[in-house]
């Protein structure tokens, strides 16, 4: 096949003939297909090197090396991606429907598009070569991701801004599920590491639940809103065929996930009910974190004073604003100033509810009150962040590096352990995973709002004020 693909780019140059992009893309991915199938063998030859997993077998019998193989090999191509697909939380967001479907963007095809073929042509190499993977929703699944990605270059460059996430940022979930796949593929995986395979499927269900089901039908709306313009004919449509091939595409492939999706929140709830039902009580958990204060002061202290974190954050937004490019000086539910005072006050209700009400002390009024002011005002102001984290990152006016607006959206899931840890009644961990959950994201915030600062105001700045 590549023989024949080089041929066809020669005849096209001797006839003095564009290459096709779709071509271009279909040579690209020759060589890369070639590299992970010889990820795969080398990791067939280091299994079959274990006298340990020479022996083991898959369902169908398959060896144990076969399996391993494919996996290494599938989630080599799904990491390249994700990592590829990071460059969407910083892009541009182009300022046209138009521009947004029909933009060419060398990045996507060559970081993208063509690993993106020569992963599927890999994985279904695989699928028609091993009887444990050979399931037809898995095959239907890459073809039918193989022609949107055929026409994502023909006949005319298509839907690459939206192809950075939906092929590549997105897939950021699908690093865990590797390993969960592979222990049901081979049970003595799962038994030599059960900590392993739990831990996989809690980093599996945040990210799938953070990308798959809050990103993707944000992105999934705007997509829509984009290809009904250009059906409308409000926006010049190239291929009216390829436009509704991808919004049919993309209803299904939704409609997946969002199904998917209920299931996994389903065994979130039971596995939280379940916890709940043998979680030590309220006054056991408060009773710990009295003790601890006396045997671990400085981790208390450090925990109470993370509390004002949000404050230390709200300060110094507030006291750079005139600084700040004009981007900067708002955010998506509200301005600049409004979001710096929300977080001057967050400080408070977070010491009030944590550092007092937590550990047992009294409060004014109740200790629910306090609680429900802390959460309610603290979610808000995490939705609002990591919504304006992608418009920040996006200004062309931001000086900061880009690997903050991912870092500090992932930094959020800190939550999920610490609240884990609360309802276990483990005391120790919950006290540094929820200083994590204060220090960290405010502590990227910092970087970046001071970062931006220092390149000063940007063309929309104070002159132009």
């Amino acid at each position: 096949s590549t023989v024949l693909l080089l041929a066809n780019r020669h005849r096209h140059t001797m006839l003095g003939e564009a290459t096709p992009r779709s071509t271009l893309m279909l040579s690209a991915a020759a060589p890369l297909m070639l590299w992970l199938l010889l990820l795969f063998a080398a990791t067939v030859c280091v299994v079959e090197s274990r006298p340990r997993w020479r022996s083991a077998r898959g369902a169908h019998g398959t060896r144990a090396s076969l399996l391993v193989g494919y996996q290494v090999c599938t989630v080599a191509g799904n990491l390249y991606l994700a990592v590829a697909g990071c460059a969407w939380f910083g892009a541009e967001v182009p300022a046209t429907a138009a521009d947004r479907l029909y933009s060419d963007l060398p990045y996507v095809r060559k970081h993208v598009l063509a690993p993106l073929v020569a992963h599927l042509a890999s994985d279904l190499l695989l699928y028609l070569s091993l009887p444990e993977l050979r399931q037809p929703a898995l095959i239907a699944h890459h073809l039918l991701t193989g022609a949107l990605a055929h026409l994502a270059t023909h006949p005319v460059p298509y839907t690459h801004h939206y192809i950075l996430f939906f092929a590549g940022a997105a897939e950021l979930s699908n690093l865990p599920l590797g390993w969960i796949e592979l222990c049901k593929l081979l049970p003595p995986v799962r038994a030599a590491s059960p900590g392993g395979y739990s831990a996989a499927r809690a980093v599996f269900a945040a990210s799938f639940v953070t990308l798959r089901l809050l990103l993707w039908p944000a992105v999934t709306v705007r997509f829509w809103s984009d290809s009904l313009l250009a059906l409308r004919g409000d926006v010049a449509c190239a291929s009216r065929g390829a436009t509704l091939f991808y919004l049919a595409s993309n209803a299904v492939l939704t409609a997946m996930q969002l199904g998917w999706g209920v299931i996994i929140c389903r065994r979130i709830a039971a596995a939280a009910s379940a916890a709940a039902s043998a979680a030590p009580s309220l006054e056991h958990r408060t009773a710990q974190l009295r003790k601890l204060e006396a045997s671990r002061p400085r981790l208390v202290f450090a925990y109470r004073a993370s509390c004002f974190a949000y404050s230390a954050t709200g300060a110094v937004y507030a006291a750079c604003l005139p600084r700040l490019p004009t981007a900067f000086r708002s955010t998506v539910l509200c301005g600049g100033g409004w979001f710096a005072a929300a977080l001057l006050l967050q400080g408070g209700l977070s010491f009030m509810n944590d550092a007092v009400a937590t550990l047992g002390r009294p409060v004014p009024f109740s200790r629910r009150l306090w609680q429900t002011l802390d959460r309610l005002l603290a979610w808000t102001l995490t939705a609002n962040a990591a919504a304006t984290a992608r418009v920040w990152a996006a200004s062309a006016e931001s000086t900061a590096h880009p690997a903050l607006a991912p870092a500090m959206v992932l930094s959020f899931l800190t939550f999920i352990p610490s609240r884990l840890c609360e309802v276990w009644g483990r005391m120790v961990p919950f006290l540094a995973w929820h200083s994590a959950w204060h220090y960290v994201p405010n502590a990227i915030a910092l970087a970046w709002i001071l970062q931006t600062a220092a390149g000063g105001p940007g063309a929309g700045g104070a002159e132009a004020e």
